[in-house]
């Protein structure tokens, strides 16, 4: 544009500069003619002015066009002098931007990451030597193939077809591979692939810049695990201690985790998500944990508590909550194990919340542990069957429970296996101590009348003892009176160690005082010439006397049948 420019100047520059005298020649032929005739012919002086005007006007002109050609010239000389620094910039620019391409090159070449250009197809066009490195491929072996030489059988191809969706549509794709290199090894690498787009905004070609990041992998790793064994010798802990709040009391064994496996079923069945109910999980296993601060006379009494020990033993959700709040990964299950002892009409503890100030997994863990309690054993009382125990659920909708929860309660549990019954008798030494707080009279260390009453109650249904010996001592408050009640329990407990030793195989217990009752898987006969002969009773003029019960025709359950 700029030559042509200038040729049209120089054009323009002959013909302004040939003008003048093409016009003076003219006139000079117009005055040699006028000339001519003036001397043939007699003009006037008007005449001769008048013929004089070509000339005049022609000297005009010659001014005219020697001023346009200086004009011109100097129009040429700017544009030369434009040319000439025009010529000089786009040289500077050439020799500029070769400089900054040869710079570029070499970063790319000296980059410590992989590049990679591909056409819009997505072949491969340009490769720096970091990816031969990393990958073992060469350039020659690399160019025109695709990037997916590196896929490995880590990936199915949904990844592929995803990340080429997103390229193509003009985003940036951010990620990391696992592939493997021409020698067949694994390594990781992170990507950024981006689409280079022309002026139209078409994409023409993708870049990927990758960088090698198998060693920070496989130390991430490392250290998530690290981490996550770290979690689970914790929560093993906590579920230790769990374990030994439980086995403090046989009824409690497994309560937890039965209680968590019915809080997954009802979550599972109102559709919660897989990452809710492991939450729930969670905190039913570790719902009871707070019973290790309550007392064990309270924990273990089979018997109706007193207004105080009920107060000891809602102690129990507090600590729970006070343990596991103090732990930042355990927040959220101490939210929901605070309120498992809460009521759907506001009458639980210990916030007395009621209806959806509640959270639902709350609530749902409510349910699953009054069910638990409703079919499992316990000294003072049978456990219900599972319909009796959904029927129950259901009377108490709205009261105790949430009736959403209820309703998937129903579903959930109605076709459950129950557990083998917990049995509370005590099976080892350890569990006969325990038991013995509570059970054994602490005069004579045989079992007290509580523990006749439920023995005699559960023979109702497993029919596990064939008979019963009473034995009545006689005259045994005169002794007392004679020799004091020290003496007195001295002597009752020397007598019960007798029975002991005598029938072994029988349970023996001490009632009203004197009396004693012997309970018998067998049918056992007693030679009452024995206590005749006893030297503790003969010698303190004491007899006995006796009854015996066969369990296998009579129905005995109300301790007043053993009054003499």
């Amino acid at each position: 544009m700029i030559m042509k420019n200038i040729l049209a100047k120089c054009s323009k520059q002959y013909f302004l500069e040939l003008a003048p005298f093409i016009v003076l020649f003219s006139f000079l032929i117009i005055s040699l003619i006028f000339y001519i005739s003036l001397t043939k012919y007699d003009y006037t002086i008007i005449e001769i002015f008048l013929g004089s005007i070509p000339f005049i006007v022609a000297m005009f002109f010659i001014h005219f066009f020697q001023k346009q050609n200086q004009n011109l010239k100097e129009q040429l000389k700017i544009a030369n002098e434009t040319l000439n620094n025009n010529n000089s910039e786009l040289h500077n620019i050439v020799k500029s931007s070769k400089h900054e391409i040869s710079k570029l090159l070499q970063i790319l070449d000296k980059s410590p990451v992989s590049i990679i250009i591909t056409n819009k197809d997505g072949d491969i066009e340009y490769i720096n030597p970091w990816f031969e490195k990393i990958t073992g491929y060469s350039k020659k072996e690399a160019i025109g193939q695709n990037p997916r030489i590196l896929k490995s059988d880590f990936y199915d191809d949904e990844l592929y077809t995803q990340l080429w969706d997103e390229i193509t549509h003009k985003h940036v794709w951010n990620g990391k591979f696992k592939n493997i290199n021409k020698a067949g090894k694994e390594y990781w690498e992170s990507a950024i692939i981006a689409p280079i787009h022309n002026e139209d905004g078409n994409i023409e070609h993708f870049i990927a810049i990758k960088q090698e990041i198998t060693q920070q992998v496989y130390l991430e790793e490392k250290l998530i695990q690290e981490d996550k064994n770290k979690v689970e010798n914790f929560e093993k802990t906590l579920e230790s201690f769990v374990k030994m709040v439980e086995e403090r009391d046989t009824y409690t064994a497994g309560h937890s985790e039965r209680v968590a496996e019915y809080s997954l079923l009802i979550a599972k069945e109102m559709k919660f998500s897989q990452e809710e109910c492991s939450l729930l999980y969670r905190a039913a296993i570790l719902h009871d944990i707070g019973k290790i601060a309550t007392p064990d006379n309270v924990l273990l009494k089979p018997g109706k508590l007193s207004k105080l020990e009920y107060k000891l033993i809602q102690e129990h959700v507090s600590a729970s909550y006070q343990i596991l709040e103090r732990i930042p990964m355990y927040k959220d299950l101490a939210d929901i194990i605070i309120n498992h002892h809460e009521r759907y009409d506001g009458t639980g503890y210990p916030n007395s919340l009621k209806g959806d100030e509640i959270s639902i997994l709350s609530h749902i863990m409510i349910v699953a542990d009054a069910f638990d309690a409703m079919t499992t054993n316990r000294i003072y009382k049978g456990r219900k069957t599972i319909q009796e125990a959904i029927e129950e659920l259901k009377d108490l909708t709205n009261k105790q429970f949430h009736p959403l929860v209820v309703k998937s309660a129903v579903k959930a549990l109605s076709k459950i296996q129950l557990h083998e019954t917990v049995n509370q008798l005590p099976k080892t030494d350890l569990e006969k101590e325990r038991f013995s707080y509570f059970y054994r009279d602490q005069v004579t260390h045989v079992y007290n009348a509580d523990y006749l009453s439920y023995i005699l109650n559960k023979n109702l249904f497993d029919k596990e003892f064939k008979c019963i010996n009473r034995l009545y001592m006689h005259n045994f408050s005169k002794f007392n009176n004679k020799h004091g009640w020290a003496e007195g329990d001295k002597l009752l407990s020397q007598f019960a160690d007798y029975l002991i030793k005598q029938f072994p195989l029988a349970q023996i217990f001490r009632i009203y005082g004197d009396d004693f009752i012997l309970i018998h898987k067998e049918h056992t006969s007693i030679n009452m010439k024995q206590f005749k002969e006893l030297e503790i009773l003969s010698k303190n003029n004491l007899t006995i006397s006796h009854k015996h019960n066969d369990l296998g025709i009579e129905d005995i359950t109300d301790l007043e049948e053993f009054e003499y």
